[in-house]
C-alpha cells in the first residue's frame, strides 16, 4: 500500500497517483531546506581589565663593569683586579685571563736561577763600585757617599742580570751583602785604619756624625735589597 503524502489516503501498490486527491504518489514533499546558520566564532577570553594600571617594575641598574688595560675586554662586575695606575690618584683593571698570565710570568721569574753568575755579576759590580768611590776620593779628596746609593742599585741589577734576569728572597739577600761589602770596603781604604777595631770605630763616628751618610747607606741597602724581590699584583676585587 502506498500512503498519498497529500490526503493521507490509502492506494494500491500499482497505482501512481491517489484514487483519492489525484496527487502524484512516490514522490514525497521535499522538505523545506533549512539554511545553515553560521556557526559563532569561539568566544575568546577576554583579558582581565583592572583598574589599576600596570607599572613596569624597576630594574636595578648594574654598575658599570670595567675594561681591562692590557686586553682592552670588558670586564664583568665583581671579577676585575684594580690596582693602582701609573698617575698617582689613578686606578686601573686588569681581566681574570690577564691576572692568571702576569701571575705565571711572575712566578717563572723565580725558577730556574742561576746562583754562580748571579755571585760573580753581583762581586764584579761590588768591586768596581768600591773602586770608582775609593779613586774619586783620592784624586778629589770627597767621600762621595751619593756612590752607596748608586752602588746598591748597580749591584742589585747586575744579580739580577747575571742570575738570567730572576728574581727571588736568594738574590735579594746576595745584593744586600755585597752592597754592604762595597760599602765597608770603600771606607776601610778611604779612612786608611787597618787595624779592624780602629777602622769600625772611626766609621760608626762617621755614620753616626753625618744624618746625611747614614740616609745615603741605608737607601743604598734598602735599593739592594728590593730590586731584585719578586713581584706580586696587589689590588682589590671589585
Amino acid at each position: 500500500m502506498s500512503i498519498c503524502p497529500n490526503c493521507g489516503a490509502r492506494n494500491p501498490r500499482e497505482n501512481t497517483v491517489c484514487r483519492s486527491c489525484g496527487a502524484v504518489l512516490g514522490a514525497e514533499a521535499e522538505p523545506a531546506s533549512v539554511q545553515e546558520l553560521p556557526q559563532p566564532e569561539e568566544e575568546t577570553e577576554a583579558p582581565e581589565v583592572t583598574t589599576e594600571e600596570a607599572v613596569p617594575e624597576e630594574k636595578e641598574e648594574e654598575a658599570p663593569g670595567m675594561t681591562c688595560i692590557r686586553c682592552q675586554a670588558p670586564i664583568s662586575p665583581g671579577e676585575a683586579l684594580v690596582i693602582p695606575g701609573r698617575v698617582r690618584g689613578q686606578t686601573a683593571a686588569l681581566c681574570p685571563r690577564c691576572v692568571s698570565e702576569l701571575e705565571a710570568r711572575f712566578a717563572a721569574e723565580t725558577q730556574g736561577i742561576q746562583m754562580p753568575r748571579a755571585v760573580l755579576f753581583g762581586a764584579a759590580a761590588a768591586i768596581l763600585g768600591g773602586a770608582v768611590w775609593y779613586l774619586v776620593y783620592r784624586y778629589t779628596g770627597t767621600d762621595l757617599t751619593l756612590l752607596a746609593f748608586l752602588g746598591g742599585w748597580g749591584i742589585a741589577e747586575a744579580v739580577r742580570f747575571g742570575a738570567g734576569k730572576k728574581r727571588g728572597r736568594k738574590l735579594q739577600w746576595l745584593a744586600l751583602g755585597l752592597t754592604a761589602a762595597m760599602i765597608l770596603g770603600a771606607e776601610y781604604a778611604i779612612l786608611g785604619r787597618f787595624n779592624p777595631a780602629d777602622f769600625f770605630s772611626a766609621f760608626w763616628a762617621q755614620v753616626t756624625g753625618s744624618l746625611f751618610t747614614l740616609v745615603l747607606y741605608a737607601l743604598g741597602l734598602f735599593q739592594a735589597y728590593s730590586t731584585p724581590a719578586p713581584r706580586r699584583l696587589i689590588g682589590a676585587r671589585r
